[in-house]
């Protein structure tokens, strides 16, 4: 369980995840683990206390961590040292910052930061000092001080286009929308251009990464009981705009973001769901899988991994591998079958595990394995489908894959495969008669990941067979032992019938592991 408002990330390997809870602080934890073992609770950091905001890591350095609590109250933490400095004062009467105050570091230089009070506040030096970009924007002519979080006549979201420097969009709890293209000395109010504005709660305004005359932004009716989805687009800078609401259900939205990579896939984030849109909000498709119905506060797409980060407010953090919608076109669908690129994968090493009190609060880690992903149009019933991994012109694994409509994913656990001799067959039914009588030995709590020597014989998932002492019946096959490959290029062959596509595989090696 945990109620997030607002998530971060930085670009450490693996990458950390960051994220501000109610009334429980600010926390870091890893996207990933090393290793079999899953994220636990003892993995997290406490970083920040109060009611948690948003946490921003230096893209370019993370160990500057910038963390919000409630009322805009800012602190620079130096993640190396321990150092912290209050860099944004809530006590400042100057100023009205909404409970969740919006927070930015530019993308054009990772030493800016904006800040939303009921104006727009710049550094250009880490938050050492700050200057005031904006006339009030909110125009809330209202008495700073409240009872607990209802204050307001602030800005509530703020963004700064990627594509051009000093393209500023804000928007205020009151249903203002403010455009900047000069990095702050003209302000242009939107409201009136925007056909059918509600005049509600900006949840979110987000520049496109692709356009710099793009921008969405999102209201929510929430405080009003009207939950009709409220989401508008424009391309030439706030002159006119769209609605995308198009087949939403009556859900308020909190949140949208544009991939990095393909300008027409849109993710949204309401109070019951996230979706998904391949056309750039002409309709939307609801993200189910093992996603709960619950409300979305925030989304993160990480630019490097291709992981859509997703916080909720009940049940914690989720991660999604989004690589194969970023592929996915119109003349893709259209296709009977399709393979899609494969994202390289680090082949992590684990060289010690912490031992822990408990184990009942585990998160789960990416798939150990290079995933491969492919799209049938249709049903396969007449034959099967093969996938089958090179090394050069060297066949050293075959994996049969699903045959769902739609996208379907399946792992390679970086193996190959060799042909046990008659007698290692026998020697291997035995070892499994033996496994399956004995009672199993717990050993999960502490065992190390151990990392294979080249010839040594491993699992169907690349895990060396010395890291348990009693192993698994079921992990190892009767007809071939596995071994393990070493980082480098290798390719994959999608058969069905006579459809044949192949792609390359990239496995990295894991530069990060002593340090």
């Amino acid at each position: 369980m945990g109620q997030f408002y607002a998530i971060g990330i930085d670009m450490d390997y693996p990458y950390n995840v960051y994220g501000g809870t109610q009334d429980f602080g600010s926390w870091k934890g890893p996207s990933t683990k090393k290793g079999r073992f899953p994220i636990r609770f003892e993995d997290w950091e406490h970083v920040n206390g109060g009611d948690g905001f948003y946490n921003l890591v230096d893209p370019d350095d993370s160990r500057w961590l910038y963390s919000s609590s409630q009322f805009g109250h800012i602190t620079r933490i130096d993640q190396k040292t321990g150092s912290r400095k209050t860099i944004v004062d809530d006590r400042n009467d100057d100023f009205r910052f909404n409970w969740n105050t919006p927070l930015l570091i530019s993308p054009h230089n990772s030493k800016t930061l904006y800040v939303g009070a009921q104006l727009v506040l710049r550094s250009v030096n880490q938050g050492e000092s700050w200057e005031n970009i904006s006339p009030d924007l909110a125009g809330f002519n209202i008495d700073k001080k409240g009872f607990g979080p209802f204050i307001y006549g602030t800005l509530t979201t703020l963004d700064e286009s990627p594509i051009e420097k000093g393209v500023i969009w804000t928007g205020s709890d009151n249903g203002n929308v403010h455009i900047t293209r000069d990095g702050g000395k003209i302000w242009t109010k939107l409201n009136s251009n925007i056909v059918g504005n509600p005049g509600y709660w900006v949840s979110r305004i987000t520049a496109s990464n692709h356009r710099p005359g793009t921008a969405y932004v999102t209201y929510s009716g929430l405080r009003r009981d009207d939950f009709r989805p409220f989401i508008f687009k424009t391309e030439n800078f706030g002159k006119t705009w769209v609605s995308l609401a198009s087949n939403l259900p009556n859900e308020s939205i909190n949140v949208i973001k544009e991939d990095y990579k393909n300008p027409n896939l849109l993710f949204l984030g309401t109070d019951k769901a996230v979706y998904t849109s391949l056309n750039n909000g002409n309709s939307w498709i609801k993200l189910k899988n093992n996603m709960p119905t619950i409300p979305i506060h925030d989304l993160v797409i990480h630019p490097r991994e291709n992981d859509l980060i997703v916080g909720t407010h009940g049940r914690s953090i989720y991660i999604a591998d989004i690589s194969p919608l970023q592929e996915l076109t119109d003349e893709i669908l259209k296709k009977d079958v399709h393979l899609f690129n494969i994202e390289p994968k680090i082949q992590w090493r684990m060289v010690s595990q912490p031992a822990v009190s408990a184990q009942n609060f585990v998160g789960e880690n990416e798939p150990a394995g290079i995933t491969i992903n492919y799209y049938l149009k249709e049903e396969v019933i007449t034959s099967k489908i093969k996938l089958t991994i090179y090394e050069g012109e060297e066949l050293i694994d075959e994996l049969l894959g699903t045959n769902n409509i739609g996208i379907n994913s399946i792992q390679w656990g970086m193996i190959k495969r060799k042909h046990r001799t008659s007698e290692e067959k026998i020697e291997w039914e035995k070892e499994q008669k033996l496994i399956k009588e004995e009672p199993e030995f717990f050993d999960y709590y502490d065992a190390v990941e151990i990392f294979p020597l080249p010839n040594e014989e491993v699992d169907k998932y690349g895990r060396s067979l010395r890291t348990r002492v009693h192993p698994l019946p079921g992990n190892t096959d009767q007809n071939y032992k596995y071994y393990k490959v070493p980082p480098g290029d290798y390719k994959v062959v999608l058969t069905i019938d006579e459809i044949s596509q192949s792609k390359n595989i990239s496995i990295l090696k894991d530069q990060w592991y002593n340090k």
